[in-house]
């Protein structure tokens, strides 16, 4: 029960999915949306022939090191021990900071790459709970030897 890594990696890959629903909303989830590209911006993609959403670019580069685990700029940090752990998702690439925070000097609003809603945290305590109802439940009324799982959803409340 001490180790929470597990449900940690499940948390991971749900927040890969949350700035997955970021970029293909192109910023609308939770509200709002990326501030659009310029006129001149489009053009310049279309002529190009560059993916015309925002932020994909011509690689999907920035895309893929968030909304893929492992990929090779994707950085996922799980951290604990015995009474707290963290899990942390965030991107090698060098250019996603500007995006993040904006660069009004450069005419690069702020793009929010991962937008939290008030769900996402009850999803979390969720994954947290079916973690230690299946653990309990396996060492206690399985006895060890038998693993008994909650099904799932069963803590969707």
């Amino acid at each position: 029960m001490r180790n929470l890594r597990p449900a940690m990696e499940i948390i991971g890959e749900e927040m890969a999915s949350i700035a997955r629903d970021t970029f293909e909303s192109q910023g609308r989830r939770g509200g709002g949306s990326w501030t659009a590209l310029s006129k001149k911006r489009l053009h310049e993609k279309e002529r190009e022939k560059i993916d015309l959403r925002i932020l994909y670019g011509e690689t999907h580069r920035l895309y893929v090191s968030l909304a893929d685990i492992g990929s090779p700029e994707n950085v996922l940090v799980i951290k604990g021990g015995p009474n707290e752990w963290a899990v942390a998702l965030g991107t090698k690439v060098p250019y996603a900071g500007v995006h993040q925070r904006g660069a009004p000097s450069r005419n690069i609003p702020i793009r929010t790459l991962y937008k939290s809603v008030p769900g996402d945290v009850l999803r979390f305590e969720r994954i947290i709970r079916q973690y230690f109802w299946d653990a309990y439940a396996t060492e206690v009324l399985g006895m060890g030897s038998i693993p008994i799982r909650a099904p799932r959803g069963h803590f969707s409340d």
